[in-house]
């Protein structure tokens, strides 16, 4: 395999699109911006560059999609679906769409029996924070609107889900388009006293949520949104059963959906 700087000269060379060229600090807009490395074709877990040199994608993780590269599979179903129709509007109702939701109901827990279909992340959790509004007006609370999230965490990349985020990397460049939620930090193992259990600190940890509904106010907060497997983006930390527990026990106690 050629060198990194070797290869960056191939890939810069030539006709390279304006879109791969990353500038300054506008990644924060776009999300993010290409590396040296140009993928021509993928098969698998593989990608291959223009030189035939091949990689594992192991990017799955964070952007949530784990399907394989150019499965027969995954093909002969586009391609029966594009037979029928591509898109419908969603006020319709189809069979492909039933038959996803019913498998969806099926391999989750019996009380979540309700799927609504969107684009991606960052819409999912914008539907999530108008549900949890929604929720409580419908109920009388009318004064329940602010959602507590963990410092670090992420949650899409528009304006509504990078205010939830707590990235200071947001606030240094849209700080002021950014609304200013709550924030705690979430459950990390290396910050354990030695003195105390995981279960112990887990359940010190998840006080935090409890303080800080106090702090704002019960009768303000509408809900607590995290990322159950890891409390963070990327950080791929798993707490003890027990901070869940207890977190789960808080925001029925003051009337707070969870949100993960």
């Amino acid at each position: 395999m050629k060198s990194k700087k070797e290869k960056s000269k191939s890939i810069n060379s030539g006709n390279r699109p304006s879109s791969l060229k990353p500038e300054g600090d506008w990644n924060r807009i776009f999300s993010y911006h290409a590396m040296d490395v140009e993928i021509t074709r993928a098969e698998g877990i593989y990608y291959y560059d223009t030189d035939d040199n091949r990689y594992i994608d192991a990017s799955g993780g964070p952007f949530a999609f784990t399907l394989p590269h150019g499965d027969p599979r995954m093909k002969q179903a586009i391609s029966d679906q594009m037979d029928s129709f591509t898109h419908i509007n969603p006020t319709l109702a189809s069979r492909p769409q039933a038959d996803y939701c019913a498998k969806v109901s099926e391999i989750t827990p019996s009380k979540l029996n309700t799927t609504y279909l969107v684009s991606g992340g960052s819409e999912a959790v914008e539907t999530a924070m108008k549900v949890a509004r929604q929720h409580h007006l419908a109920k009388g609370n009318t004064g329940k609107y602010k959602i507590i999230s963990n410092y670090g965490s992420y949650h899409g990349m528009t304006l509504a889900t990078q205010g939830l985020s707590g990235n200071p990397g947001y606030d240094k460049y849209f700080g002021q388009m950014l609304t200013k939620w709550p924030h705690i930090h979430q459950y990390s193992d290396h910050e354990k006293p030695e003195r105390l259990t995981r279960e112990e600190w887990a359940i010190k940890c998840a006080e935090r949520l409890e303080k800080m509904i106090y702090f704002e106010g019960p009768k303000s907060v509408a809900a607590y949104i995290a990322t159950p497997h890891g409390c963070g983006s990327d950080w791929g930390v798993v707490p003890p059963k027990e901070y869940w527990q207890e977190i789960r026990r808080i925001c029925d106690h003051y009337d707070v959906l969870l949100i993960a």
